[in-house]
């Protein structure tokens, strides 16, 4: 009995001191965020006198961190309040985060505040403007920041764009989103990840932040066209092919249709096509196709490019026996100038045949062969490319060859009566048209006779209209590109001065004088010159030269302007950068105020200045130009075009022959 009295008094007394006092925890607010100051107000209040340590700590998820740590003495019915701010930093709370609690302790006796969360998160609201992108185009971010605990961000905001290098950053004050950014203008077309991340930072260290991605989309921008080829000149008979791409921003090709067309030498349009872009595509010529510079001009998307390339020259015949007849046409792009050697039973027979002209009557021979014997003959022909070998029937006589002249026309076989008839129908047309009209109209060439400055009038006037026409011919020396629409169409060679370094020569009065002196050739030769920003060109027509060789008269002209600036650079240190052009073609012109107005028919003065841009201090001709004075000028060829070699001079040559024979009695 005694033992449990005791027992119970125990277990009082233990009683007695845990109630001792109580400790009063404040209500915290339900969130906060890093680097918030938690208000913690803790009030202990006495149940008997009391003396010991209260202790207040932060617990989060199973892990406590003391904060306040004192002794406290009461009396029975005393209270004591404590009031601490506790700063909520990342260096106190060391990763703390999520649900927590405020937790007192005293006199071995636990407190606990209600649950409150510590969050380092923002809510993060955004808008774009656009979603899909040109490359180099602008895009606006807008929106806003706002930290979990209901405060706005005071902090920053970063784009980032990790396969386009585009990385920016921008402020967010009072929470509000305003951002600009944009995608390189070479950015490859496709899909890409936006991360946008607003935070806030204290002492280096970022307290909250948010991240979201956005899917922008960059569209294909298509940049320019380039056209492949296998060759740069092609040989008619056989094919060339072309390839035509386009290219986006980032050099990427791009899918699509493209137009293509193919001009001719004289800028007519021999192809027109639509292909895919990146697809090859071939292009046979015929044998007899015109030789020359052509174009290819493609097209897409509003971009254009063109590519030249050249049809080269081919001499070529075909050989035909039909019983005893051989036939012989011109099948190439040029005069056939070549011999051929036809054997009949062995016996050879060499044919020296006037030119094949290209195409028409004038490009087609027929020859009778014959053998010895009538009967069936071996027939060979030897020509510059192959041979053919048969056997015809041939009428008896002597072996041979004999071009057949006789299937005559009525006006072979009376030349003498249909020269008459002619002639007096041409008087009858002649008297007509001079009554009814003297207008020239545009496309008509000029005689020779208004070339040399006539003038049809009648009596006294003619001789005074004859001089004032010469005088109104010397006089022209500038020629003006204009539009001209009734005018004369005339044969015209041109040439083009190029001077290559005139911005660094400008200024040097030597050199400027030597170029001055150089393009006097030009009106010394009766040509026209055209000023334009980087050189000079000459325009030669029958209606100021007086003369139908004006291709052979700009050759004359650009190999003297090469041999004065070639002295200049010879003797002095301030070199002339220069290339010469020279290209023939039609030009439709009138002389209008002492000037030579001109329209280029075609690329006659385009492709001289073409070919001067290609010119390295020497002269180049066009395969047109080099075609029509090959029997005066040798020339080598030099990739497309042709360089001057030699003018031959047939005139004095003529006078040189002609004093020969007097003095040989010849």
């Amino acid at each position: 009995m005694v033992h449990k009295t005791l027992s119970l008094l125990v277990l009082a007394i233990f009683l007695v001191n845990l109630a001792s006092a109580d400790v009063l925890l404040n209500q915290p607010k339900a969130v906060y965020n890093i680097n918030d100051m938690l208000d913690v107000d803790a009030t202990v209040r006495a149940t008997l006198d009391t003396d010991a340590f209260v202790e207040l700590s932060l617990v989060c998820g199973g892990v406590s961190k003391m904060f306040y740590f004192s002794p406290i003495s009461l009396k029975d019915a005393q209270e004591e309040r404590i009031n601490k701010k506790l700063l909520l930093s990342n260096s106190f709370l060391n990763g703390m985060l999520g649900d927590c609690i405020i937790s007192a302790r005293y006199e071995d006796e636990t407190y606990s505040s209600q649950n409150f969360r510590i969050s380092n998160k923002i809510n993060l609201v955004l808008s774009m403007d656009k979603t899909i992108v040109n490359p180099g185009e602008k895009v606006k971010v807008e929106g806003s920041a706002v930290k979990e605990n209901g405060q706005n961000v005071q902090g920053f905001v970063e784009v980032s764009v990790e396969n386009a290098l585009i990385k920016t950053a921008s402020s967010v004050s009072n929470g509000k989103i305003e951002l600009n950014f944009s995608f390189p203008d070479n950015a490859r077309s496709g899909n890409y990840i936006a991360k946008i991340s607003a935070y806030e930072r204290v002492g280096g260290e970022i307290t909250s932040s948010a991240e979201k991605e956005v899917m922008l989309s960059v569209k294909q921008s298509p940049r320019r066209i380039e056209i492949a080829s296998d060759k740069q000149s092609v040989v008619p008979g056989q094919d060339i092919k072309f390839k035509p791409l386009v290219y986006d921003q980032a050099e990427d090709l791009v899918d699509g249709n493209i137009k293509v067309i193919v001009l001719d030498e004289k800028g007519n349009t021999y192809l027109g096509k639509v292909v895919k872009s990146g697809e090859e595509f071939s292009i046979k010529f015929e044998e007899n196709t015109s030789f020359g510079y052509w174009i290819i001009e493609t097209s897409a998307f509003g971009l254009s490019s063109t590519r030249g390339f050249e049809i080269e020259e081919l001499e070529k015949a075909s050989f035909e026996i039909v019983n005893d007849t051989l036939i012989v046409k011109n099948v190439g792009n040029v005069p056939y100038r070549k011999s051929f050697v036809v054997y009949i039973d062995g016996h050879p027979t060499n044919i020296d045949h006037s030119d094949l002209e290209v195409g028409g009557s004038r490009g087609k021979r027929v020859y009778v062969l014959t053998g010895n014997e009538a009967g069936i003959h071996n027939i060979s022909i030897v020509f510059d490319d192959g041979a053919i070998e048969t056997s015809a029937p041939l009428l008896g006589g002597v072996i041979g060859v004999q071009e057949l002249r006789d299937q005559l026309s009525a006006f072979n076989k009376y030349p003498i009566v249909w020269v008459f008839l002619i002639l007096i129908f041409g008087m009858f047309v002649f008297t007509l048209s001079r009554r009814v009209i003297k207008k020239k109209y545009y496309g008509y060439a000029p005689s020779k006779k208004e070339i040399k400055g006539f003038e049809k009038v009648s009596g006294k006037e003619e001789k005074a209209v004859e001089v004032k026409n010469l005088q109104n011919i010397k006089a022209v020396r500038e020629a003006e590109p204009s539009l001209v629409l009734d005018g004369n169409k005339e044969e015209a060679g041109v040439v083009v001065l190029k001077v290559k370094n005139l911005a660094d020569i400008g200024n040097n009065k030597i050199a400027m004088e030597a170029v001055k002196r150089a393009i006097l050739s030009i009106t010394n030769h009766k040509g026209t010159i055209n000023q334009n920003h980087d050189g000079y060109t000459g325009i030669f027509v029958p209606s100021t030269t007086r003369t139908f060789k004006n291709d052979l008269t700009a050759v004359r002209v650009a190999t003297e302007i090469a041999a004065h600036l070639n002295e200049h650079n010879s003797k002095l240190k301030d070199k002339i950068e220069y290339g010469i052009g020279i290209n023939s073609g039609e030009l439709a012109v009138k002389i209008i105020d002492g000037k030579l107005r001109f329209t280029p028919l075609g690329n006659t003065t385009t492709l001289a200045k073409r070919v001067a841009d290609s010119a390295d201090k020497t002269v180049l001709l066009t395969a047109n130009t080099n075609r029509k004075i090959v029997n005066d000028v040798k020339t080598l060829k030099q990739g497309e075009y042709y360089s001057v070699g030699r003018i031959i001079e047939r005139e004095q040559n003529k006078d040189f022959l002609n004093k020969f024979k007097e003095r040989n009695k010849i």
